[in-house]
């Protein structure tokens, strides 16, 4: 019994629990309302079932202020969680800054979180030596809005409905600027509601 306790008390078990817990989800059947399927490297998009409201807590932009999300309203957003000591969210932003320009305007919105402790000082430094071009730094050092969704490994990613519900999450590194993904967030973006 011990055994089995420290083991689901790790991270990386949680993670293979929650990818295969969302392979099993994956395969049941789909409604006809149901988007389109995608999935990353790790494993597939999963929807969330009841949809939930987005908790968004304190998050600081670039200045160290905090950021008002009001701006956010009415948007779909595609919510993903990374660190510059995250390798695999280090490959996956290049291609979340490219969706960003392809999608981003006032229906969409790919929104980066940065969970650096140290905030702009590890960030800023790390935003210019990439050269994001059309992305936003977010930081959210006290982990307060990830902790809220539950974030227990990155990347991961949230995609909230234009109502500002989580409708949808994948755990690890996925290719966001592929067309696949631009189905999925054009299946929001254009998703009407009653």
């Amino acid at each position: 019994m011990k055994m089995i306790k420290d083991r689901c008390g790790t991270g990386a078990a949680m993670r293979w629990f929650l990818v295969a817990l969302a392979v099993l989800v994956h395969t049941l059947p789909a409604r006809a309302d149901d988007p389109p399927s995608f999935a990353g490297k790790v494993g597939p998009y999963v929807l969330v079932r009841p949809e939930k409201p987005v908790p968004f807590q304190t998050l600081l932009g670039a200045n160290g202020k905090p950021l008002d999300v009001s701006a956010w309203k009415g948007k779909v957003l595609l919510v993903n969680f990374w660190a510059t000591w995250c390798a695999p969210c280090i490959v996956e932003m290049p291609t979340l800054d490219r969706l960003q320009g392809a999608l981003g305007g006032d229906r969409f919105e790919v929104v980066t979180i940065a969970l650096d402790r140290q905030g702009i000082d590890k960030v800023g430094p790390f935003w210019k030596e990439h050269g994001y071009k059309h992305l936003k730094i977010v930081l959210d050092p006290k982990w307060a809005t990830a902790r809220k969704l539950g974030v227990d490994s990155l990347p991961q990613t949230f995609v909230v409905d234009r109502r500002g519900k989580v409708v949808g999450y994948l755990v690890g590194p996925a290719e966001w600027d592929s067309d696949k993904a631009k189905v999925l967030m054009r299946y929001y973006i254009d998703k009407v509601y009653e």
